[in-house]
Formats: structure tokens, C-alpha cells, sequence
């Protein structure tokens, strides 16, 4: 029991560092943009690297030794993929344009919009989705300034919120492939997948820049981000879902967010008001409410923790 509970812990704090090192890429992606790095070649080498990881740990004995590609784990993966690269598009154009912080919470709303989305499938509501809603929206507010300056939602506050719509249909399309596919071949498609749309975009739109990037001074935080919020992060949030409750691993992703503000703050990118925290706080809270309910079965009733 005590080595359970030993192992159930470890594989919690395995997470929260997922958590911390996606928090801290929100300031990274926002300094390569500011030096000048091409936003497509950005990210096209950055899902190259994390699916390059991914291939040399695919002989590991935790994700079942070297399996071969199916046909159905590329033709999901794929799909996934194409999800994916939208999602990122529209969070590192956002970051661009945003702070770190904001950026970071207004993507985290995916946490209530899965939900949400699988209600509007089945066409079931529930009030516990809602009322999560609900609250994230008021915190939109606050930290919006709406309800005490002048309005000062932006572009890429929109496009961190259309991000999370797109996340949260990637998991829901997870949720739905993941079961039957082998979780590296599966998300190293995902990974080449997206590589691949962005550096095409790439050559077309960004070729004449590229011999204007400063190598030098990026290379450090391209590198950061391939091998450790994409390839690292992916092999380490498939191994502890594998081994916890959805739920649980739900309710520490919901400190993303929190990592994304508190290294917004320090590192000087936002001037943290008390609006502001009390809107990052229900933002959060509206997060950890969503997480924490039960999840909906496809005939629409609520399942208990033994039935996921």
C-alpha cells in the first residue's frame, strides 16, 4: 500500500514538472519571436525535434518495446496532427502578440471547453460544466480590466482562447483514438505531422527571412523546446496517464496556468494587479471545477470513478 501510495506520488510530481517546464515555454516561445525567429519555422522544427525524441525512445519497455505502425494509428495521427499544428498556429501567434501570462491562462481554458464540447455532442447538459464556464468567464473579465479601466482584450487574448477550442477538440479526438493505437507511434505522427504543415507553410511565406535568424543567440530555446515541452513533456504525460485516473492528471494540469502567471510576473512580461490575480484565481478555480467533475458517458448519464 505505502509503495503505491509512494508511486502514486512520484507519478504526480512527474507531472507538476510537465506543468513548470509548459509554464516556463510560454516565455520562451515569446522571446525567439521578439529576436526574430520565424513564427512557421518555429514551430516546424520544434514538433521535428519533439518527434525525433520520441523515435528514440520508442524500443522502451514502458510503452511496449519497437511496435509497428498501423495504418489506423497514421491515418488518427494525422488527424491529430493537423489539429495540433492549428492549435499551436494560433497559440504562438497569440503569444506574439499577448503577454506570457495571458496566453497561458487563456489556453488553459480548454480544460472547460472539453466538456463542454462533449455536452454539445450528445446533446446533454449538465450544470457543473456550466457553472465552470461560468466562472472562467468572470475571471476573463477581471483580467480584461473590463469591470475597472478601459477594455483591454486583445488579438492574441482571442487567438489564446481559439487555441483552447482547438485543444480541447484534440482531446477529445484523443480520448476517442487513443485506446486502440500505440501511444509513440501514434504521437510521433502527431509530432511529424504538424512539423511537416509548418515548415511547408515555412518555405512558402518565410523563406527569404530564415538567413536573417540570429542562430546564435535562438538556438539555445528552439533546442529547449523541441526536446523538452514537446518530445519530453509527450513521453512523460502518456507514461502517467497510462499508470493514473484521467481525472487526477486533469486536476495538476491545472497548474499550467499558474506556472505560465508566476514566471510572467518575475520575469517582468506582466504587471500583476489585484484584477488580475483575482481573475487568474477563477480562471483556475473554473479549470479545477471542470477537471474534477465526473466525466459523461455517451448516453449521457455521469460516471463514477470506477466506471472510467
Amino acid at each position: 500500500m505505502r509503495r503505491e501510495g509512494a508511486a502514486r506520488a512520484g507519478y504526480l510530481a512527474l507531472m507538476l514538472l510537465v506543468c513548470v517546464v509548459f509554464g516556463y515555454s510560454f516565455i520562451v516561445v515569446k522571446n525567439l519571436l521578439t529576436q526574430g525567429f520565424p513564427l512557421f519555422l518555429l514551430l516546424g522544427l520544434r514538433f521535428l525535434l519533439g518527434g525525433v525524441l520520441l523515435l528514440c525512445l520508442r524500443p522502451c519497455r514502458a510503452f511496449g518495446g519497437r511496435t509497428p505502425l498501423r495504418r489506423d494509428e497514421f491515418r488518427c495521427g494525422a488527424l491529430l496532427g493537423a489539429v495540433t499544428f492549428a492549435a499551436y498556429v494560433l497559440q504562438t501567434v497569440g503569444v506574439g502578440i499577448t503577454t506570457p501570462a495571458k496566453n497561458g491562462l487563456f489556453t488553459g481554458l480548454y480544460v472547460i471547453f472539453v466538456p463542454l464540447l462533449l455536452m454539445a455532442a450528445r446533446r446533454v447538459w449538465t450544470p457543473r460544466p456550466l457553472f465552470a464556464a461560468a466562472v472562467g468567464f468572470a475571471g476573463v473579465l477581471l483580467i480584461s480590466n473590463v469591470l475597472f479601466e478601459r477594455f483591454s482584450l486583445n488579438a492574441g487574448d482571442l487567438l489564446s482562447v481559439f487555441c483552447a477550442v482547438a485543444l480541447a477538440v484534440q482531446i477529445v479526438l484523443l480520448g476517442k483514438y487513443a485506446p486502440s493505437v500505440h501511444p509513440v507511434n501514434f504521437t510521433a505522427i502527431q509530432l511529424f505531422v504538424s512539423s511537416a504543415l509548418s515548415l511547408f507553410i515555412s518555405f512558402v511565406r518565410e523563406q527569404p527571412f530564415t538567413a536573417d535568424i540570429p542562430w546564435a543567440e535562438t538556438g539555445l530555446g528552439l533546442l529547449f523546446l523541441g526536446v523538452f515541452p514537446t518530445g519530453f513533456c509527450a513521453f512523460a504525460q502518456t507514461f502517467v496517464q497510462a499508470r493514473l485516473p484521467a481525472a487526477s492528471v486533469a486536476v495538476v494540469l491545472c497548474t499550467e496556468s499558474v506556472f505560465a502567471v508566476l514566471f510572467s510576473a518575475l520575469l517582468g512580461y506582466d504587471r500583476i494587479t489585484v484584477a488580475f490575480l483575482a481573475g487568474a484565481a477563477l480562471m483556475v478555480a473554473s479549470m479545477f471545477l471542470s477537471a474534477t467533475g465526473k466525466p459523461i458517458r455517451r448516453d449521457g448519464a455521469r460516471m463514477d470513478d470506477s466506471s472510467v
